[in-house]
C-alpha cells in the first residue's frame, strides 16, 4: 500500500451570504498512500499523559 495512489473526491457546499444561494465546488486530492493517511488520518497530539516522567534521581 505504500506505493498506491488514493484520490479524495471533495465537494463543498455553502450559502453564500450576499446573494443567500447556495453555491458548490468540487475538487479532487491525490496523494500517495503513505502521506494520505498522514494528511486525512493524523496521528493525534500528544499529551503529557502519553510522555514519560522524568526520571528522579
Amino acid at each position: 500500500m505504500l506505493d498506491d495512489i488514493v484520490t479524495l473526491a471533495v465537494s463543498v457546499n455553502w450559502i453564500n451570504p450576499a446573494s443567500k444561494e447556495y453555491e458548490q465546488t468540487s475538487f479532487e486530492l491525490t496523494r500517495a498512500s503513505a502521506q494520505a493517511l498522514r494528511d486525512f488520518a493524523p496521528d493525534p497530539p500528544s499529551t503529557q499523559a502519553d510522555s514519560p516522567s522524568p526520571s528522579t534521581q
